[in-house]
């Protein structure tokens, strides 16, 4: 199994954390509320007017689907349509990451 694993990562490479933050784009529209902050697993996200990240993205995409302006986005998203869950709470999910 463990061939299947390594040979599945080779034709499709994932990108690591720094990569796949270049896929981000913070529009104007941002508040810096700091939600994408507090949703994000692994405290990859600092504010200081607008969001940084700090090159350990998971790909969660919590950040975007939580933005209460939807000013995070994936520059090549086509809409701004964003899934949560709505058998977990905003709340749950900061506590939980807290």
């Amino acid at each position: 199994m463990r061939f299947i694993g390594v040979a599945v990562d080779k034709l499709i490479p994932y990108p690591n954390g720094n990569e796949f933050e270049k896929n981000f784009s913070v529009e104007s529209n941002c508040i810096g509320c700091g939600i994408c902050e507090k949703v994000c697993p692994v405290n990859n996200i600092e504010i200081d007017q607008k969001p940084s990240f700090n090159g350990n993205c998971q790909q969660c995409l919590a950040c975007a689907n939580h933005c209460p302006q939807k000013a995070i986005r994936l520059k090549t998203e086509k809409s701004k349509v964003r899934y949560i869950n709505k058998n977990v709470t905003l709340k749950e999910i900061i506590t939980a990451n807290n």
